[in-house]
């Protein structure tokens, strides 16, 4: 390798970012801790746990970071060689980092689907991901110089994973969609909710697919001027938020819902011969979208769908 700009350019920019994204996870965290503390001890302990890890990720590339640039700036046959703090300390957590988060996806699609077993093939793509990722770092370790890199025998390791987490992510992504689909009402306010949740599920698997997929493109491309290690470096910090921010959102998707089932109990009072076709016909279905934010099972939307159902029957009240 003739320049060591490319390397040290590529860390230094990927350092920075990931420090900046760093900085949103924190917040979307201590958010998340605030915000939702009826969520259950697992879910939150997930949270923290990918927090610590993505907080021990960070103080590991800024090691990383000064010891190129600052350490060994006069030693550059030092600069060539690669360092603990790439492998296997972070490649080892981008590969539990996203391991998790694939897993909480898919069960909260999941429990969402009522055992929606058609989720399955994501978790294995997910599971297998690291894997290949914990085989790669441990065949990296002996790693002499970055130019090994580009020998067929590790690379195939380092493509792999990402090409199965894309696949993953798509898969998530699809399956939401479809159960989201399969949840409109026909009643035009509940079906923008769900319309919104379709859209926001796609641009987060636009999201970390893009940037997966340019990982890819650039080490398969031009490995030598490791523009793939920038990306590599920021991957992570980006699915984690994608994350968090569906964790945020639900309150948001609660009030909307607030306002569907308001809008429905204001025409629950009105005569049955005056009320629209819409408002007849959701009373079910809202109390069934109201909990589309995973932390209730289909099978539990089920039974608060038919106490509302009865509730609307009892004496006193007008049948809908």
């Amino acid at each position: 390798m003739s320049s060591l700009t490319p390397m040290l350019g590529a860390l230094f920019i990927g350092v920075v970012l990931a420090s900046s994204l760093y900085g949103v996870t924190s917040l979307q965290t201590y958010i998340y801790f605030t915000r939702h503390s009826n969520d259950t001890k697992t879910l939150k302990s997930i949270v923290f746990f990918l927090w610590i890890i993505n907080t021990l990720r960070i103080a590991i590339l800024a090691v990383a970071g000064y010891t190129y640039m600052v350490m060994d700036f006069t030693h550059p046959a030092a600069v060539l060689v690669p360092s603990w703090t790439i492998f296997p300390s972070t490649v080892l957590l981008v590969g539990l980092n996203n391991t998790l988060i694939r897993v909480v996806f898919c069960y909260r699609i999941w429990r969402l689907g009522g055992k929606y077993w058609w989720i399955a093939p994501a978790v294995v793509f997910g599971v297998a991901t690291f894997g290949l990722t914990l085989a790669f770092s441990i065949v990296a370790h002996g790693f002499k110089t970055w130019g090994q890199l580009e020998l067929p025998e590790a690379s195939w390791m380092l493509t792999a994973p990402f090409a199965m987490g894309m696949v993953a992510d798509i898969f998530i992504s699809t399956s939401l969609s479809v159960l989201l689909a399969k949840r409109k009402t026909g009643y035009a306010r509940s079906d923008s909710v769900v319309q919104r949740l379709i859209i926001y599920a796609i641009n987060n698997a636009i999201l970390s697919t893009m940037c997966g997929m340019l990982v890819l493109v650039t080490y398969l491309t031009a490995p030598s001027n490791f523009a793939f290690m920038c990306l590599y470096i920021v991957y992570p910090e980006l699915i984690l938020n994608a994350l968090l921010a569906t964790l945020n959102g639900r309150p948001s998707l609660k009030n909307m819902m607030s306002g569907v089932a308001e809008r429905r109990a204001t025409a629950d009072t009105l005569p049955a011969n005056s009320r629209d076709g819409d408002s007849a016909n959701s009373g079910a279905h809202i109390v069934e979208l109201r909990y589309l934010d995973s932390t209730m099972s289909a099978e539990e939307t089920r039974v608060h769908t038919e106490k509302r159902e009865g509730s609307d029957k009892a004496p006193g009240h007008l049948a809908v």
